[in-house]
């Protein structure tokens, strides 16, 4: 459990040593280190909230650096090579962000409230 809150505490003060970078590069890249750090920035951009939906979705569903480093310290082997587990993470990100983002407009278009 140390190890599992130790990586994300490491990887949450990298993120935000990023302070001085624009916001066009600071998104992604505490996106990718820590995806909380980088969730509480998607959910403050002044975007429409299907797309803010959308981004959320994906981000959390690739899962960040922080997730990798987790699971290559609890298993060091893997069940797959890095770049393979890289692809999945990234593939699922885009499935999660597609589909959030395809549910909302459709709530939308239906006449619901987000």
């Amino acid at each position: 459990m140390l190890l599992v809150c130790g990586t994300m505490t490491m990887l949450r003060v990298f993120a935000t040593l990023t302070d001085f970078l624009p916001d066009a590069m600071r998104l992604p890249l505490t996106t990718l280190l820590e995806v909380t750090t980088g969730a509480v920035t998607i959910a403050n951009l002044p975007t429409p909230l299907p797309l803010r939906i959308a981004l959320l979705s994906a981000a959390t569903g690739f899962g960040g650096c922080a997730v990798i480093m987790q699971n290559r310290a609890l298993y060091p082997q893997g069940l797959m090579r890095l770049g393979e587990q890289l692809a999945w993470q990234a593939l699922h990100g885009v499935i999660s962000g597609a589909l959030a983002l395809g549910i909302a407009l459709l709530v939308l278009s239906a006449g619901g409230n987000l």
